[in-house]
């Protein structure tokens, strides 16, 4: 008959590992919202994307782009569009 001996230290180890992971689920519950990439942009270069360079008025976006793929017209890499 073989026994398995456990030790104090290993149930603390999994007692504390489900508490980490408990906090770690807890935490992305109240994750704030996240922030659209113009927003990042002012606050990080205090750079603001939709602000018109002539007449300083308000831009819109017109289309977003999704997807990892790059079409031959678009400027993924510098030269790719251009035939480089």
């Amino acid at each position: 008959m073989t026994s398995t001996v456990r030790f104090p230290q290993a149930d603390a180890e999994e007692a504390s590992a489900g508490l980490e992971a408990a906090a770690r689920k807890e935490w992305m519950k109240e994750r704030t919202p996240r922030v659209g990439w113009a927003e990042l942009l002012r606050r990080t270069f205090d750079f603001d994307v939709f602000a018109c360079v002539r007449c300083g008025g308000r831009l819109k976006a017109l289309a977003q782009m999704k997807g990892a793929s790059r079409g031959a017209g678009d400027s993924g890499a510098p030269g790719l569009a251009h035939g480089m």
